[in-house]
């Protein structure tokens, strides 16, 4: 029935014979136990979840929501919510404030931004809400987490 398709050239064709290959070697799978163990419904759901993950790695010194997210990736915000969550066990909202959080500790670090430039740089709209978001995250606030982890250049040198 391949071999007919092809030399017929029929449009499709390709598509036709992968397929029809495709249903004995997933039976054989199926009965040896080598099949895979997740669902399509799964993969689809884990591949949306790294979707909105990729987005908001991507986007996250914008202000982003739910509905903005959804818009931006055409689904419902509720559902790709849930994908997320599936994927990753953590909300995306979530997600967002300790992709940002994370990116203002390296900040603070590695640069001497002021602290009201680095809450700019990570999204948010005042340095006060910043403050407390870090505060609450890290346990400290800003200011004091830059003079207590921020490489000097005198650390830098080599021991003799």
């Amino acid at each position: 029935m391949m071999y007919r398709r092809l030399s017929a050239d029929q449009p499709g064709c390709e598509a036709f014979c992968q397929h029809l290959l495709l249903c004995p070697l997933g039976r054989v799978l199926y009965l040896t136990g080598a099949a895979p163990q997740r669902l399509p419904a799964e993969t689809e759901q884990s591949a949306l979840g790294l979707r909105v993950k990729e987005y908001i790695d991507q986007h996250y010194s914008e202000p982003l929501t739910l509905q903005s997210l959804g818009q931006a990736l055409r689904l419902s915000p509720y559902y790709l919510a849930h994908a997320f969550k599936e994927t990753f066990s953590i909300a995306p909202r979530q997600y967002l404030l300790r992709r940002r959080i994370g990116e203002a500790q390296n900040l603070l670090i590695s640069t001497d931004l002021p602290i009201s430039r680095i809450a700019e740089l990570v999204g948010y709209d005042t340095q006060n809400y910043f403050d407390l978001q870090f505060s609450k995250f890290v346990g400290m606030a800003p200011r004091k987490y830059r003079v207590s982890f921020q490489v000097k250049p005198e650390d830098q040198s080599p021991s003799p």
